[in-house]
């Protein structure tokens, strides 16, 4: 079960933790055969979810901290890659059949130690205090989110197998623009929603 795998997982301070959003990423992804890539894996969850369904592929994430998170949970699983260090694709040489990524929803154009330090003060902040403050910033960054995840689908295409897919986690609200703005050779089809959050799938043709 992906909870109890989310429940043994070692996660440090500082490094984003899975949550129902990426459980259902993860459910998704594990039904796709070929090649992935893990795209800002965080704890290195997906990736072990992944593996652990008979899936070979990779991770990688930008932040020094999280990938020191990932390789842990990767040697506590058995998982036999080391995760790659690049900003979004600029370290990636390979192409993949799915790629998975859950981007920030607060604010998808955020610096990796931005991210860090956000999720550092998710451990000293109540949970009702952490959702009002998400709320809020995720309305006054609705324009750089909805613009960062829409140049991510066009610049992405090129890592992307022919035939392949990418899987992101989105916020409810940002479906509809993307459905709006995307040209008719991207297919976009929501497979899934959960607490404000939809698994979407990216086809290009």
């Amino acid at each position: 079960m992906l909870e109890t795998l989310l429940d043994n997982l070692f996660i440090l301070n500082g490094v984003f933790r899975p949550n129902n959003g990426s459980i259902a990423l993860a459910k998704v992804a594990i039904n796709y055969e070929g090649s992935f890539l893990d795209l800002g894996t965080g704890s290195g969850f997906i990736t072990i979810a992944m593996y652990q369904s008979g899936k070979i592929g990779d991770s990688s994430d930008i932040s020094s901290l999280t990938l020191s998170c990932a390789e842990k949970n990767f040697n506590l699983y058995n998982i036999p890659i080391k995760p790659i260090q690049s900003n979004l694709f600029e370290e990636i040489t390979s192409t993949y059949d799915t790629i998975i990524f859950n981007p920030p929803t607060n604010n998808f154009l955020m610096e990796g130690d931005e991210n860090i330090l956000k999720n550092k003060l998710k451990n000293i902040i109540s949970p009702t205090i952490c959702m009002y403050l998400s709320h809020i910033y995720q309305w006054v960054n609705t324009s750089r989110r909805r613009e960062g995840i829409l140049d991510f689908i066009f610049d992405v295409e090129d890592n992307v197998n022919s035939g392949g897919r990418v899987l992101m986690n989105i916020l409810d609200q940002d479906f509809n623009y993307l459905i709006k703005h995307t040209p008719s050779f991207i297919s976009i089809t929501k497979l899934t929603s959960i607490q404000r959050n939809t698994v979407i799938e990216v086809n290009y043709f």
